[in-house]
């Protein structure tokens, strides 16, 4: 996983000439998606969906001004080809300049998405994301707020995880969308494991000094 992560960070840092900015490519960079069609497939989810939806629409107003950066518009597993010496990403025509936390929180939210298809505890999840986020913290110059990784992940869960569920037919349980959306309240309510990621990234960090 890190060394996926080493790649996505090298796409970032890419050079930007030529590209258009994220913004032009849709309303997901920039707000939740419309959460219709998600309670008419799931309609016992319908309160605790538009009380997440609400929260996130309303914390968008608030988020500061995001780095921009290359941005590879669909980061997910199956656009990550790893073989024993490189890791390739594929599928680059959404390619642009804009917020790279979008990218990370696509990421952390399909891993998410994984860990509740797979039903283990989500402790174990939790151990991941916070790895990945505090080794992604180590590696980027742009500042990574706990509070805007909350956010872009949140929006993922119900945008690219939930909402795919029921546009693209996939076969999963009417429960796999109930724990999506509960995970989406859980992470935009300041989830601990972004807090757990700070902390050991500043550890990391205290330990190279002291080094």
């Amino acid at each position: 996983l890190h060394a996926i992560l080493v790649s996505a960070v090298a796409v970032f840092k890419l050079g930007s000439e030529g590209l258009h900015h994220a913004s032009a490519a849709g309303p997901s960079v920039q707000k939740p998606v419309a959460h219709k069609p998600l309670i008419a497939a799931r309609p016992a989810c319908a309160a605790a969906l538009r009380r997440v939806v609400a929260t996130l629409l309303d914390r968008a107003k608030r988020l500061p001004p995001q780095s921009d950066a290359t941005w590879h518009g669909d980061l997910h597993s199956q656009n990550i080809l790893v073989s024993p010496t490189q890791v390739y990403l594929i599928d680059m025509d959404r390619l642009s300049i804009g917020p790279p936390l979008a990218d990370l929180g696509s990421f952390l939210a399909e891993l998410a998405y994984r860990g509740c298809l797979s039903a283990e505890p989500f402790e174990a999840t939790r151990r991941q994301l916070t790895s990945i986020v505090a080794a992604y913290r180590q590696r980027v110059s742009w500042p990574v707020s706990a509070a805007d990784v909350a956010w872009f992940t949140a929006c993922a869960l119900i945008h690219e995880r939930a909402l795919r569920c029921v546009t693209s037919l996939k076969l999963v349980h009417a429960e796999t969308l109930d724990k999506l959306i509960s995970l989406a309240a859980q992470i935009v309510d300041a989830d601990p494991y972004i807090d757990a990621a700070k902390s050991a990234s500043d550890a990391m960090e205290n330990a190279g000094e002291a080094a």
